[in-house]
């Protein structure tokens, strides 16, 4: 047999879920072609929105979340004592509701970033099915469901929370050390480079290549196109909120 003649072996077909989910960190190459050789996402998505309950019930019973729009609120000089407690109690009811509701919104998120990246893709003649990108986004997100975790049980672990706090937990990203309220687009601009986020593009990156036969490259030309949309939106937010906060004072 010469050397031409071998043919390595084929790798076994990961058909668990939870196989596949320790894939994606130690073998993410193979483990995502064989989510798209047989797309699954009933497991990984099920396993985010069981964490997102946790979370999302400890932080809701936890948080004091009337204290933190009372923060929020605290330097609008147009809002009276009596104004501001009143909308304290209002928007952190709402934000309450809200840390209750995690498990459906992680859902809705999950479809609607794969509803995107697929039509991106699909846009530049990339293969692929829907079901397929789900999955990719699915399993892609198990960084960002480690970040979810550490976040909580760091902010839990606090006597107080702040708003700084509550939107960056963790010190994995540069703007978790500069104040929100000093330099709200500065902090949101640096936020967006989070290691964990880095990570979950990296996977996604990965996945799409597998399903749509590009490039790496090509692939993570989109993923990356994709992302600066958000973050241009999200600094472009924080710049409105900070003009209008200097004109109500």
């Amino acid at each position: 047999m010469t050397e031409t003649d071998f043919t390595p072996p084929t790798p076994p077909e990961q058909t668990n879920s939870f196989e596949r989910i320790a894939g994606v960190f130690f073998d993410p190459g193979a483990t995502f072609a064989s989510i798209v050789r047989k797309p699954d996402f009933v497991v990984p998505i099920g396993l985010i929105a069981f964490f997102a309950v946790i979370g999302g019930v400890l932080a809701g019973l936890r948080i004091d979340t009337a204290a933190l729009m009372r923060e929020a609120l605290q330097n609008n000089p147009r809002m009276s004592p009596e104004m501001i407690e009143k909308q304290a109690k209002f928007m952190g009811g709402f934000m309450k509701v809200a840390f209750f509701c995690a498990p459906f919104f992680s859902i809705i998120s999950l479809v609607i970033i794969a509803g995107i990246v697929f039509a991106a893709f699909k846009v530049f003649g990339g293969d692929g099915e829907f079901p397929q990108a789900l999955s990719i986004t699915a399993y892609a997100w198990m960084p960002m469901m480690i970040k979810g975790v550490l976040g909580t049980v760091l902010l839990l672990a606090k006597k107080s929370i702040s708003l700084d706090m509550l939107k960056n937990p963790i010190a994995s990203n540069i703007g978790y050390f500069i104040s929100m309220k000093a330099h709200p687009v500065l902090a949101t601009f640096l936020s967006s480079f989070d290691l964990f986020s880095i990570w979950y593009l990296v996977l996604l990156t990965i996945g799409f290549a597998a399903m749509s036969r590009f490039s790496r490259t090509k692939s993570a030309a989109i993923i990356v196109s994709l992302w600066a949309v958000v973050v241009f939106f999200q600094v472009a937010g924080a710049a409105l909120q900070a003009m209008a906060a200097r004109r109500v004072q």
